[in-house]
């Protein structure tokens, strides 16, 4: 018999699989995805909710909502319900992104039964489902549930913001995090195995050892040494990726400006004594 794939994760990203037997069903994500995405960019008086992917034994159990339909859902309908606000989760799917993110809503079936508690029923389109709301969101209602969004984001980076920071090096820092990992599930396949992994390590190595020294748990002779050992494996590994064609020109020009960003600030804040 054929081995069950693993259970999708509720905040996981969705990566295209290369087995026959499941590519139908990451395309039919994928479509579902493209028409919820489609809609939302009218979309100021429903919730539109989209299947995640469907594999086995997993039939009806994740559903995403996101655009608008994420944040009328958090500050909107879940209050209704006298249910905890869910989590707003970043997009990291190759195709079809959701800027803001999306949520996560488990079980089909318990959606319509709480939705339909409160006053909703959900009718089925497209391989959707859509609930009218009876109210039409302004935009002044929109942006505040954005800026309520923001600030639970900043508040909670208060709480792992380290005690005191370069800011420079802080901010250069922040973006390498965000453009690595999603730069590296670009790299061609037959390299990615190997060096995406090599790449995050190396980025998670440089925020942990900024956070231990910014925190006093380590001397800024010890950060410097990490800090350099960590850029030398970037610059090897991007060197070897570049010269076999296995990041687009974009993706170079960004991480390498990136790093020597990083560089410069490294040399200004952690001078050889």
């Amino acid at each position: 018999m054929p081995k069950q794939s693993k259970p999708t994760q509720p905040n996981g990203s969705i990566r295209p699989s290369t087995k026959p037997d499941e590519k139908l069903a990451y395309e039919t994500y994928f479509k579902h995805k493209q028409i919820a995405l489609s809609l939302e960019k009218i979309n100021n008086s429903r919730l539109i909710v989209f299947p995640s992917v469907e594999t086995k034994g997993q039939k009806d159990e994740w559903w995403k909502a996101g655009g608008n339909s994420a944040f009328i859902y958090k500050y909107y309908i879940r209050p209704q319900m006298h249910k905890t606000p869910p989590t707003i989760h970043p997009d990291t799917d190759l195709r079809y992104r959701f800027k803001d993110g999306f949520v996560s809503l488990h079980w089909k079936k318990t959606l319509v039964d709480n939705m339909a508690k409160i006053g909703y029923k959900a009718r089925e389109e497209y391989g959707l489902l859509i609930f009218d709301l009876n109210h039409t969101f302004t935009m002044n209602e929109l942006k505040s549930y954005r800026k309520a969004e923001q600030k639970d984001k900043d508040s909670l980076n208060q709480v792992f913001r380290p005690k005191q920071a370069h800011p420079d090096m802080y901010g250069i820092i922040i973006e390498l995090s965000k453009t690595i990992p999603v730069k590296a599930v670009k790299i061609k396949d037959s390299f990615r195995h190997d060096f995406a992994p090599e790449l995050n390590h190396s980025i998670a190595t440089i925020i942990k050892t900024y956070h231990r020294y910014a925190n006093q748990h380590i001397d800024k002779s010890a950060a410097r040494q990490i800090f350099s050992t960590a850029t030398d494996d970037l610059d090897a590994i991007l060197m070897l990726l570049c010269e076999n064609d296995c990041l687009d020109v974009t993706s170079q020009l960004r991480i390498g400006r990136l790093l020597a960003d990083f560089k410069t600030s490294l040399k200004r804040n952690f001078p050889n004594e």
